[in-house]
């Protein structure tokens, strides 16, 4: 987690040292995501993916590729949640923004995405404790909503 808030606030202070306007992109990409079916299509991908796992568990070839899948998509996840949880605290707090409410389509995705990990781990090796590498993830978004949604900014 703190390789991510290292990398999010090199990504921030890059963008503030060579003076790129973040909020003209935030407010080009809060209104291109109004209308798109986004949520539809990552909750049936994710529902895809489940069911390759679970059929083809026992095929050892194809079982390493959807383990490298898996591992893949759990690393970009985690992540998109540290991304998202601190830099909507930092949006909050310096920026007058609330990304939680902006972005209401796309917020969930990395949630689904830690969800299918969890689901695809558990069917191919019950045994590994995948869901301790989740909870603080998933502890930092609960955190990060309640932060800037409940507290006086």
């Amino acid at each position: 987690m703190w390789k991510h808030l290292i990398l999010l606030c090199a990504m921030l202070g890059t963008a503030k040292f060579y003076g790129v306007d973040i909020s003209t992109y935030y407010q080009d990409l809060a209104d291109s995501t109004k209308d798109f079916p986004i949520l539809s299509y990552t909750v049936l991908s994710a529902l895809i993916l489940i069911i390759f796992t679970f059929f083809l568990k026992n095929s050892s070839l194809i079982l390493g590729i959807i383990r490298l899948i898996i591992r893949l998509i759990q690393e970009i996840s985690l992540f998109a949640v540290s991304l998202i949880s601190f830099g909507s605290i930092y949006w909050a707090i310096w920026e007058d923004g609330n990304p939680w409410q902006d972005f209401q389509s796309i917020l969930p995705i990395p949630a689904i995405f830690l969800l299918t990990v969890v689901i695809c781990t558990n069917i191919i090796d019950f045994n590994q404790p995948i869901i301790k590498i989740f909870i603080p993830y998933i502890a930092l978004a609960a955190i990060s909503f309640l932060v800037v949604n409940l507290a006086p900014i």
